[in-house]
């Protein structure tokens, strides 16, 4: 819904505001039809699941059908390509939903792009992701295109090993493709680093590797090669990189004000230190219309950086992270919900945790996104515990209605009895870290039973 509001209303505004312009734009006839279809994909608090069908099935059919109706009314005016990215990190409700409207079919002026990354044959993300594509396959026949993605052959890695650095001798390029394995990111960081150190240096027929012929001098693996590369910015610069690698743990992007936020440094230094790790290629700017973003530029990046944070650090960031969204956020979004659950509880800001874990979860549920519920809910209990007290109704938004849930997702939180009812067996929680305040395991959390999916009737 953003892509397409992005798209067609481009003007800054509020999601919703700009979405009930799109309907009237491209569904004047069914926008009121629709609204409420809206409100759930947009995790609004006045959304109403049940207001588009009894089941489960019924609610997902309407979904579909919606979003197939936007996108057929977006394709009439123009063609346009969809990309799904890291399909196998996506929740159960998204790929249901892309499932839907695969085999609803009928969208020919649509390009749908799919990027997973396989991640073990038994995966429950890789069989949901393999499910989607046999699903497009026998809606669509032979208009879908696998491709599977191996390394670079000699031809493909020789010609941007030609582009990185003109005048490699072919003993040098082939050791490079070899110790690579064609992984071209790999190949883009490694022939910097080796002209860096000296490995890579000009000779009588072209650039050749130093003394060893064709044994390299370098890290084995790409992980390897981006942790050297980590540790050799200026402190500074890598500090600041840690401190938006904790905000890129919550989501993708980085926005500068959050970053000035967290960072020991005045709002100058961060956005010369943020252009620092620009040249240096560790993140890229994003084109946005309200603010500065930006994104690492592999995930890789990331990872290793927020690797390298000792967990005391690393915690404060979090805690500081939880705390400046809390003040500002827009408390009916479920991005700022999201992150907001997500840096309180590794910043063991408990008192903030609690509330949203317990929103994050139940607007989850909403979307029938069971595994993201289901980590939200256990979060709560374990807290709740924690805490030694009764799961209050947060006080961040109005009261949202609650549904069914899944048979799932009410098994993460186990039968919740009425009112002041204890839970006598508690269902799977996930203890907070061990440097959180301890307490008796005796401790049981008085659920009441508003505050959590109830059980069927």
């Amino acid at each position: 819904m953003r892509a397409l509001a992005d798209h067609f209303v481009p003007q800054p505004g509020d999601l919703n505001e700009r979405v009930a312009q799109l309907l009237a734009l491209l569904l004047p006839e069914q926008r009121t039809e629709f609204r409420p279809v809206m409100a759930v994909l947009l995790s609004n608090p006045d959304a109403d699941p049940a207001a588009l069908g009894e089941t489960r099935q019924e609610q997902q059919r309407a979904l579909a059908r919606a979003v197939r109706s936007l996108l057929l009314a977006a394709t009439a005016r123009r063609s346009l390509i969809w990309i799904c990215e890291d399909l196998h990190q996506a929740d159960d409700a998204s790929l249901d939903l892309l499932e839907q409207l695969i085999a609803l079919g009928g969208m020919n002026r649509l390009l749908l792009c799919t990027m997973s990354r396989p991640t073990g044959s038994y995966d429950a993300a890789m069989r949901s992701v393999r499910r989607v594509i046999a699903t497009a396959r026998n809606t669509y026949g032979d208009a879908v295109e696998l491709l599977t993605l191996e390394g670079l052959d000699a031809q493909a890695g020789g010609a941007l090993l030609d582009r990185l650095l003109p005048g490699l001798t072919p003993p040098a390029r082939d050791a490079l493709l070899a110790h690579t394995g064609g992984n071209p990111l790999f190949l883009e960081l490694l022939v910097p680093a080796l002209l860096r150190q000296g490995d890579l240096r000009p000779g009588a027929q072209g650039f050749v590797l130093r003394a060893d012929g064709e044994r390299l001098n370098a890290p084995g693996s790409l992980r390897e090669l981006v942790m050297e590369q980590v540790d050799q910015l200026p402190p500074e610069v890598r500090r600041l990189g840690q401190a938006a690698a904790v905000i890129a743990a919550a989501g993708r992007d980085v926005a500068s004000w959050l970053l000035e936020q967290i960072s020991d440094d005045p709002p100058a230094v961060v956005a010369a230190r943020l252009a620092e790790l620009e040249r240096a290629r560790f993140l890229e700017r994003l084109h946005h219309p309200r603010e500065r973003r930006y994104r690492f530029r592999h995930a890789l990046f990331q990872q290793v950086a927020y690797s390298r944070l000792l967990e005391s650090r690393r915690v404060e960031l979090h805690r500081r992270a939880g705390r400046a969204l809390h003040a500002r956020s827009d408390p009916h979004s479920p991005r700022a919900i999201a992150a907001l659950a997500y840096h309180s509880y590794e910043g063991q800001d408990w008192e903030l945790a609690l509330p949203y874990a317990l929103t994050a979860g139940r607007r989850a549920g909403t979307i029938y996104a069971n595994r993201e519920a289901r980590r939200h809910l256990r979060r709560v209990l374990g807290l709740a515990r924690l805490l030694d007290r009764p799961v209050q109704q947060p006080q961040i938004h109005p009261p949202v209605a609650c549904h069914p849930a899944s048979a799932d997702t009410l098994a993460s939180i186990r039968e919740v009895r009425p009112a002041a009812a204890r839970t006598h067996s508690p269902p799977p929680a996930e203890t907070p870290p061990r440097s959180a305040p301890h307490r008796s395991a005796s401790n049981r959390a008085a659920i009441h039973s508003r505050h959590c999916f109830p059980a069927p009737a």
